[in-house]
């Protein structure tokens, strides 16, 4: 019964305390771990320590993919499991595990709901309206959602807590996940896109992305040839589109999208996996529920504004496999200038939808972000005038003389330092709706004030005071001077 709990490994099992330690004052906690950590193990986890307590257990998925991985690995653990999905064979009421499909359930007569004690919800950052009816119906019963992406705008008014379990540069230090080169050679010009539900508009994405298409096909041929390359592109037409290119160029390519039966769909992905194709390129397709650790070559060949999507792209090029050293990452898209590196740090905050916020989800205005250097196309990080590859020095500002920027209140012993952060606190709150910032930008301004993350404040905002306001104004200069262009 306890094989999973056995071979938990120690960041796992420091997750899981973590997230028994939150339930224990919060009804709905959410548990992000990166793509690769192994959240399945720790779910299987989770339901055996329910199931030696007498506990009936829902794994609600969104997926059928998903659906059938962590049902896989019950199965073969011999938990006793049960797949309520459209008329699936395997379905039993009786069943202490029951592992739902979100359609099924939306779809079924509600007396017809599974009676648990614990519910887990996988792909948690996903906000359906089934999965808040069902939370709403059984009020007292705990919660635990799963994510690699909790950005989702409003999360923080569904679930009460977050748990970082571990972060990817963590994994990437002790070797669970592959290390990875950035490069980030010709880009679409963005200029005048459209937005669509807070991101770019795909239709107007695909035009822009036809007039790099041999860019990209180039690079791969420079640097890829002998690679499995997944390519993320933002329609199905330029999806199948690229696979031509490609093909047109001598490389084995195709394409899957949501437009496949699961019959062709299957046969493609074997022949991917096998290496008969060399190049698979999708649409929205391979972003969730798909590991293949031989990928080398990963393209981004869709931009967005998303950093749930852009961290969910990149992490399928960091599993490890004994072939891969490291995975290349050409990003056609700007996304990493836009949102960052796979292995930066992440939002640590649930969103809670505020009005005139960009949310966590969205780039963050004063942060600095990587730069493309012009002659090698590595990525190069922020705040760093040198490439590190080629040894290329960026073009340098002005020298400014930036004073410290550290508030003198901190040193005031009349004041309770509790008291001092919430003020302060308040204040970045004041600034942020003033300026149009996003929570991110008020964590990360309180971070750099006080050398940790908020935890507990509230969202009251006040009045900026003289030294708040000192702050924040040598902060935009420091913004403006950060040594890039």
């Amino acid at each position: 019964m306890n094989q999973h709990i056995k071979t938990l490994r120690g960041y796992q099992n420091d997750a899981l305390v973590q997230t028994y330690a939150s339930l224990r004052s919060n009804r709905k906690v959410m548990l992000q771990l990166p793509t690769g950590a192994g959240k399945s193990h720790i779910a299987a986890a989770l339901m055996e320590h329910g199931l030696q307590n007498g506990k009936r257990i829902a794994f609600l998925v969104d997926r059928i993919v998903l659906g059938d991985q962590i049902s896989d690995r019950l199965f073969e653990a011999g938990l006793p499991i049960s797949i309520m999905q459209a008329n699936h064979p395997m379905y039993n009421p009786n069943k202490p595990i029951q592992i739902c499909s979100i359609q099924t359930l939306a779809r079924r007569d509600r007396r017809y709901w599974p009676e648990v004690d614990i519910f887990i919800f996988d792909e948690a950052h996903m906000k359906y309206a089934i999965v808040q009816e069902i939370m709403s119906k059984w009020d007292l019963i705990p919660w635990v959602g799963l994510s690699a992406t909790p950005f989702t705008r409003g999360l923080g008014l569904i679930w009460e807590d977050l748990v970082v379990g571990v972060t990817t540069k963590s994994l990437i230090e002790q070797g669970y996940l592959c290390d990875y080169k950035a490069f980030g050679p010709n880009t679409p010009d963005l200029t005048n896109v459209r937005r669509s539900g807070g991101d770019y508009s795909a239709v107007d994405l695909e035009g822009r992305m036809n007039e790099i298409t041999g860019d990209i096909v180039k690079h791969y041929m420079d640097r890829g040839i002998g690679k499995k390359a997944l390519a993320f592109t933002p329609t199905v037409a330029y999806s199948q589109y690229l696979a031509d290119e490609f093909r047109k160029n001598g490389i084995d390519a195709d394409h899957v999208s949501a437009h496949d039966t699961d019959e062709q769909r299957k046969d493609k992905m074997q022949r991917y996996k096998t290496g008969e194709i060399q190049v698979m390129c999708n649409c929205e397709v391979l972003t969730r529920g798909f590991d293949m650790g031989d990928i080398e070559y990963g393209i981004l060949a869709r931009p967005t504004r998303s950093l749930s999507l852009h961290i969910q792209m990149i992490g399928r090029f960091l599993r490890t496999h004994p072939d891969k050293e490291y995975a290349l990452i050409m990003d056609h898209a700007g996304n990493i200038e836009r949102l960052g590196f796979p292995d930066d740090d992440l939002p640590t905050t649930l969103d809670m939808g505020e009005a005139g916020e960009a949310g966590n989800d969205a780039p963050d205005p004063e942060e600095p972000q990587p730069w493309t250097c012009p002659k090698c196309y590595s990525m190069v990080p922020p705040r760093t005038p040198q490439c590190q590859t080629c040894g290329h020095m960026a073009r340098q500002r002005a020298e400014v003389e930036v004073k410290s920027g550290i508030l003198k209140r901190l040193e005031n012993d009349n004041i309770q330092p509790m008291q001092l952060k919430q003020e302060t606190y308040s204040m970045l709150v004041t600034a942020a709706k003033d300026k149009g910032y996003s929570r991110g930008w008020i964590s990360h301004s309180y971070k750099e004030i006080f050398g940790c993350w908020p935890r507990g404040m509230e969202s009251t905002p006040a009045p900026i005071n003289t030294e708040v306001a000192g702050w924040l104004k040598h902060k935009q200069i420091r913004y403006a001077n950060r040594g890039v262009q």
